[in-house]
């Protein structure tokens, strides 16, 4: 069977604005996302890979290893030994346990993944995604279930079309105040903040250079790509405000951007001070995580 045939037997949503087609078993993945525009459906995000939730973490774990109960716990994560990057969810099926035409609700049990995947606990997970008009809402439930603490963070990855519409290039607004410098050498966060430097600052929609692969702090839960030419924007929401930092990501080497809010920094994955203080959440046994992110799509006249 060829992609396109595979991809047209996906469950699809849609509203009057947005479509989407969900991939319940292979990782809960978006596999486009499209919107009207001018009488047609257009991809407004990659399409295969629209978007996904990371998680029990966020982007990468140095080593594929991280500190834990005075030991460093080994991920063995089997596509990315290096960095384990992104977790777990895009890499497992989902169970769709509830569908209607513009939502569905798809659910997860990390015991049915034990042998591909270690962590310290048991997990289950409920990811919603609705359409909502000219929005798109993905909503995560996380519960630890096992019998010892978990090390959990999280964020949507989105992959927006960098010339959507054929525009000539986004620009970029978001209230940072902070970052985390990267390390010399790679793009990867430093352990402390410090104030943003002025040309990192996008305080007004500002046309967005392309050498970003950094996470910024105190954000304020709201930031925009807008492509002025066509008359798009996209509102990135943290919609319960604990995902404190956020993923900014635009280069030339691939044709897409990123706003991706975080409950932690990247790399900082574990139950040292310096992690818990970067983000790491500690669930007990029994403790459950929500997050809900809204991306707002409009359409200037």
């Amino acid at each position: 069977m060829s992609n396109n045939s595979a991809m047209n037997t996906l469950p699809l949503l849609e509203s009057k604005l947005l479509r989407t087609e969900v991939d319940p078993k292979g990782g809960a993945y978006l596999r486009s996302l499209q919107m009207k525009h001018d009488g047609e459906w257009k991809d407004v995000f990659q399409k295969g890979k629209s978007l996904f939730v990371m998680a029990p973490y966020p982007n990468r774990v140095i080593g594929g290893s991280f500190p834990w109960q005075g030991r460093s716990f080994e991920l063995n994560h089997p596509h990315d030994k290096d960095t384990a990057i992104h977790g777990v969810f895009r890499y497992v099926s989902w169970n769709c346990s509830d569908k209607s035409d513009s939502k569905i609700t798809l659910n997860l049990r990390s015991v049915s993944n034990a042998s591909e995947f270690s962590y310290p606990s048991d997990y289950e997970a409920t990811l919603k995604y609705s359409l909502l008009e000219n929005t798109l809402r993905v909503s995560l439930q996380f519960k630890n279930t096992g019998n010892d603490a978990l090390p959990f963070g999280t964020g949507p990855h989105m992959y927006a079309l960098r010339h959507v519409f054929g525009s000539s290039g986004p620009e970029l607004k978001h209230l940072g105040e902070s970052w985390f410098p990267p390390e010399p050498g790679d793009f990867l966060p430093g352990d402390s903040p410090e104030p943003l430097p002025e040309d990192r600052q996008y305080a007004t929609s500002s046309p967005w250079s392309t050498d970003w692969d950094h996470c910024v702090g105190t954000w304020g839960s709201s930031a925009e790509i807008t492509w002025p030419d066509v008359g798009l924007s996209i509102e990135v929401v943290d919609r319960l405000g604990n995902c404190p930092y956020l993923q900014i990501w635009n280069t030339e080497e691939q044709e897409i951007c990123a706003l991706e809010p975080q409950t932690m920094v990247p790399t900082k994955l574990g139950d040292t001070e310096a992690c818990r203080n970067l983000g790491c959440i500690l669930l007990a046994p029994g403790e459950e995580f929500s997050a809900e992110w809204d991306f707002v799509f409009k359409l200037s006249s």
